[in-house]
């Protein structure tokens, strides 16, 4: 069960600095069908709002494999 609960936070750290670093990415990356609602949704934030989020994910996932190890 750990080793899930550190690899939820390691993919929450990769997908948050992904948005973080790069948010204009977002509005031009090909997206599977399933995702292009949500997607469409996101296109419209501002560039910092996405950053925003993007940052708030890394920190969640760094703070659950800290918690973890």
């Amino acid at each position: 069960m750990q080793e899930e609960i550190l690899a939820l936070g390691a993919a929450s750290v990769l997908e948050g600095m992904i948005h973080t670093l790069f948010p204009e990415a977002v509005r031009h990356t090909f997206f599977p069908a399933l995702m292009r609602k949500m997607m469409r949704q996101v296109i419209n934030l501002p560039e910092a709002q996405i950053r925003y989020s993007g940052l708030a994910a890394a920190f969640l996932g760094f703070c659950i494999i800290y918690a973890m190890k």
